[in-house]
């Protein structure tokens, strides 16, 4: 069962960074951009202490990434078990009928599950949604609710779906529409390289 669409969603620029922002845009894979991370402001006095550095075991191999079906792309990094959020994807995959593992790997590749993370032209949280687009699917809480990660969860899966529904279910279809907005008909090298890490996380965790 699907979702169903009246009409896609169209804002100015996407609802996603789709590399055009310039130097603002916040980095998606090709190593141009980056992402702001938003941090709690320290108290009066307060320093910076500086974690102490931890040595590997002796004899211990460093992690070897796991090659992914995209080719050339590599998933750098364990999947963490369970995964972070992993309830509360459960239940957004349930709820809007998307692939739980596609809100996964969505959620790795905006924000590397960082809620804090707030990109270069105004994306916030997990999904690093856009407060307008979020007001679009009905939102009407403030820009700083949009941190909370069940809230960020919520529209940015409704999203997810519609972008889903929208391209017939082809994976890059789908995150070419939840990156660069769900008028995107064509894939820009940008996209293409979203798509290829969405690919590499998916068959990181044996996703078929």
């Amino acid at each position: 069962m699907s979702v169903a669409v009246a009409a896609p969603l169209h804002e100015a620029g996407g609802n996603f960074t789709a590399g055009k922002s310039g130097a603002k845009s916040k980095r998606l894979i090709n190593g141009k951009n980056r992402k702001q991370i938003v941090t709690a402001p320290r108290e009066a006095g307060q320093k910076d202490k500086a974690a102490p550095a931890k040595r590997a075991p002796r004899g211990a191999r460093a992690a070897r990434p796991q090659k992914a079906a995209a080719q050339g792309f590599y998933y750098l990094g364990n999947v963490q078990k369970p995964r972070p959020y992993e309830k509360a994807i459960h239940h957004m995959a349930r709820k809007y009928h998307v692939p739980e593992d596609l809100i996964h790997a969505v959620v790795q590749t905006e924000s590397g599950y960082n809620y804090r993370t707030r990109g270069g032209v105004g994306e916030i949280g997990l999904m690093q949604l856009r407060p307008a687009t979020a007001r679009l699917l009905g939102y009407k809480g403030s820009v700083r609710g949009l941190y909370n990660p069940a809230i960020n969860l919520e529209y940015g899966t409704r999203y997810l779906a519609l972008a889903q529904n929208l391209s017939g279910g082809n994976l890059c279809g789908t995150v070419l529409k939840y990156n660069a907005g769900h008028g995107a008909q064509r894939m820009n090298p940008v996209s293409f390289r979203y798509c290829q890490r969405v690919k590499a996380y998916l068959s990181a965790v044996g996703y078929r």
